[in-house]
């Protein structure tokens, strides 16, 4: 049992964060009655802890000017940030719970453990009016939930005095959600790297937000008979051509625009773990082979 408390970095108007972690381990296989044979090893755990974050920069809740040129010639300093002097801590509250077994002595080896979290006064990005000349300022406006596992498997093939060769896996999956935005908000986009990813309410963290694309027009017949066309601020068409890639029309209004991006990708994994082998030779030798995996999630190519 143990509680820690953590001296934070100033955000707003306290300068300190408590954060209380507790965890209790049974070691059943210890116990005078236990009698289940072939089960060597026995223990059960469960925990519980806080984890603040303060991942922003400490002059996040001040107001204050920048310099600055405007038209290229006049120098002069603009608003560069509006503070917000209730900014504090996010908090991450986590609940674990797991077992852990050892099995033919001790050459069998597995561990479960389950994970259940929510992040609270989530630090996340506020939309503002052009009125204020700035386009958003930071908040403690969010909430998140994260749920998941992850399981471990090690087996000792060979166990000799000279020569010991094991194989062990792991995998683990995990699903959160956002719970809340600010200012009541259902969605919001992003840019990051040339691409956008949207956070929306009841949906995944980190969402890939785009066009979505059926083919390439082999010719301007094709095109033509789609009639799609991107317009600009000033209502000009300019219709796509053979050669062009065509871009599924959402709302069928024959405009390609902001109205038709959607949800394109989502990268968080199914499952994410690694295999791995290890073999020992004597005293002094050691090789071991490792291999991480990650399937299910899509990959943004920002290098493109």
């Amino acid at each position: 049992f143990g509680v820690d408390a953590k001296d934070g970095v100033k955000i707003g108007k306290y300068a300190w964060g408590f954060f209380p972690s507790v965890a209790a381990a049974w070691v059943i296989s210890n116990e005078p009655w236990y009698r289940l044979k072939g089960i060597d090893f026995l223990k059960l755990n469960v925990g519980f802890d806080m984890l603040g974050n303060d991942d922003v920069n400490s002059q996040v809740s001040r107001t204050y000017f920048v310099a600055g040129k405007m038209f290229n010639s006049i120098s002069g300093k603009t608003l560069g940030n509006i503070g917000n002097t209730k900014l504090q801590w996010e908090t991450t509250s986590r609940l674990t719970a797991g077992i852990q077994l050892a099995a033919v002595k001790n050459r069998v080896q597995f561990g479960f453990n389950y994970f259940r979290s929510t992040t609270s006064n989530l630090l996340s990005l506020n939309a503002l009016s052009y009125l204020t000349g700035m386009n958003t300022n930071w908040t403690n406006g969010g909430k998140l939930s994260n749920e998941g596992f992850d399981a471990n498997f090690n087996l000792r093939l060979i166990a000799t005095k000279d020569w010991t060769w094991s194989l062990g896996a792991s995998i683990g999956h995990y699903k959160n959600k956002i719970k809340e935005l600010p200012n009541n908000s259902k969605s919001f986009t992003t840019e990051l790297y040339g691409g956008t990813i949207i956070s929306q309410v009841g949906q995944p963290a980190g969402m890939f937000y785009g066009y979505k694309t059926d083919g390439v027009y082999a010719n301007s017949a094709a095109a033509e008979s789609d009639g799609l066309a991107i317009q600009d601020l000033a209502g000009n068409k300019t219709y796509f051509g053979a050669g062009d890639i065509r871009f599924v029309d959402q709302n069928n209004d024959k405009v390609i625009n902001d109205a038709d991006r959607v949800v394109i990708g989502d990268p968080n994994p199914d499952i994410y773990g690694n295999i791995r082998a290890n073999f020992y030779i004597g005293k002094h030798w050691n090789l071991g082979i490792h291999f991480n995996y990650s399937l299910g999630n899509d990959i943004y190519n920002y290098q493109r």
